[in-house]
């Protein structure tokens, strides 16, 4: 269901999220939504196939250097 959940929500994005000019805390909230939250996170990932602005507000903050920084150094728990 989440594929079509992703489109529902890439519909319903609001054009200041998928510019993607500033980090929000929308931003954030999508990117750990889509690569943190599920165990599957291929299958997350592979639910944004179609859905350019959520793709593309994944891809900003992924590329921001102090989130590449953070995923690098932080401590891995369960939670």
């Amino acid at each position: 269901t989440l594929p079509d959940y992703s489109r529902k929500l890439e519909a319903a994005l609001p054009a200041c999220v998928s510019r993607c000019t500033d980090i929000t805390l929308a931003h954030v909230t999508l990117y750990t939504f889509y690569t943190q939250f599920f165990d599957r996170k291929d299958d997350a990932q592979k639910s944004m196939h179609g859905c350019p602005g959520l793709h593309r507000v994944c891809s900003y903050i992924q590329e921001h250097p102090g989130v590449q920084h953070w995923e690098k150094t932080r401590k891995h728990t369960d939670f």
